[in-house]
């Protein structure tokens, strides 16, 4: 008896959860053969420095070519050259990954790339390598990467040459559609400088990019990144820190200096892509600036854009802000700029889809001016929320709108929805 080929499929499937059983089909039923190695390499991920599962992936892979038409989805997490916890390392020096180490040109049918903690080789030249060995990739994730060449936080080289820039002829780039960089010990803002430069279409139809720096300022490297997307673009996320906060100064966009803040070069960027639905914003203010006028420059900015006509985004669904603040801070915002950010999104002419604003507030436990910890209780963080929902109250009246006040909780660096990311 011979099973229906979507029998087959439809007995895999359901066994998606459960890859043991899986693996014991593969080797034993011919009928389910093709099925089960179907589920079984739809999605690998390859963690904890295991670099002989890596060497075991490639070896499988080069062995039969087919199987990795089969990839859809792959994760490398915690492939760090220095981890302490690599018992690799006993019997032959650590290596750090490179390119070279997988067939990547052997995935042709990958859209999601998974990379967490890895430290590569040759830096943003192995990133590059590899994206242009995979034409299917749609989602691409860099989360806290190293490079070789990096000892304690990086900083910035100096611009390349032209010539350096020029990219390989055989590569063939594919048309992300989800994009996540992440702070880490890598030069991302060269990364950022050759997708503009000679790949330009690879990010020309983005329809979400995240780009979380937490305090530093790198974040601005992004910003042509974003606006390169344009219409296309459905949902952003970035961390937006305030020009004092910056660890070097130099090989910034050019064009920020022309603005009145980082905030208001973020917006004015972020007003070409008219078909954002979800805006995700995570603010760090500079501890050195006075309580009462903290934060005040985000939701200024913010205002000022929004009260553009035409409006720069009719379909904005969701306004999700992030506020870091110093312990001392209790709302540091003006009633007048909440009131005015409400009366904004009560003219549904402008926004006729909005309906939803979250704010959560993240006490830091350090204060700059103590320069000691500080702890706070469960009653302490409710009188902070119940402030900050009073500061925003307009928005509760508002019809078909929803206003979510919380505290910011832990969560872990990577979660399915891109809000995992701090």
């Amino acid at each position: 008896m011979v099973l229906p080929l979507d029998v087959c499929y439809h007995i895999a499937e359901m066994l998606e959860d459960d890859p043991s059983t899986l693996r014991h089909i593969a080797l034993t039923s011919h009928a389910l053969l093709s099925c089960a190695r179907s589920s079984l390499y739809k999605s690998i991920t390859v963690s904890s420095n295991a670099f002989c599962r890596v060497d075991l992936l490639s070896r499988t892979l080069r062995a039969d070519p087919q199987l990795g038409a089969l990839v859809k989805s792959l994760k490398l997490s915690g492939l760090l050259r220095d981890d302490p916890f690599d018992t690799r390392a006993l019997q032959t020096p650590s290596e750090p990954f490179t390119s070279d180490l997988l067939p990547f040109y052997l995935l042709l049918n990958l859209h999601t790339l998974n990379m967490e903690s890895v430290t590569l080789t040759r830096g943003i030249d192995d990133l590059i390598a590899i994206m242009g060995s995979l034409p299917s990739l749609k989602r691409l994730i860099c989360y806290q990467l190293a490079q070789c060449d990096s000892q304690g936080p990086m900083r910035p080289r100096p611009p390349p040459s032209s010539a350096s820039l020029a990219p390989p002829q055989s590569l063939r780039f594919p048309i992300l559609r989800e994009l996540v960089i992440t702070y880490g010990r890598w030069s991302h803002w060269e990364f950022a400088t050759q997708l503009l430069q000679n790949y330009l279409d690879s990010v020309g139809r983005l329809e979400s990019i995240v780009i979380s720096m937490r305090a530093a300022v790198d974040a601005l490297m992004w910003v042509p990144v974003i606006r390169a997307a344009g219409r296309w673009l459905r949902m952003a996320s970035m961390s937006i820190a305030d020009t004092s906060m910056r660890s070097y100064s130099g090989n910034l966009p050019a064009e920020i200096g022309s603005y009145p803040s980082d905030q208001a070069y973020v917006f004015d960027n972020l007003s070409y892509c008219p078909g954002l639905r979800i805006l995700h914003l995570k603010y760090y203010p500079d501890p050195l600036i006075s309580q009462a006028t903290r934060s005040h420059g985000l939701f200024e900015a913010l205002c000022t854009v929004l009260e553009r006509q035409p409006p720069p985004w009719p379909l904005l669904e969701r306004l999700d802000l992030w506020l870091f603040l110093q312990p001392d801070d209790v709302v540091s915002v003006s009633y007048q700029l909440c009131a005015r950010l409400a009366s904004v999104f009560a003219d549904k002419t402008c926004f006729p889809r909005f309906g939803m604003l979250v704010l959560r507030i993240k006490p830091q436990p350090w204060t700059v001016h103590s320069g000691a910890l500080s702890s706070r209780s469960p009653s302490s963080d409710r009188a902070t929320v119940k402030m900050w929902r009073q500061a925003f109250e307009a928005f509760e009246r508002m019809p078909g709108v929803m206003l979510d006040v919380d505290m910011l909780r832990p969560s872990s660096p990577l979660t399915p929805s891109v809000f995992g990311l701090i």
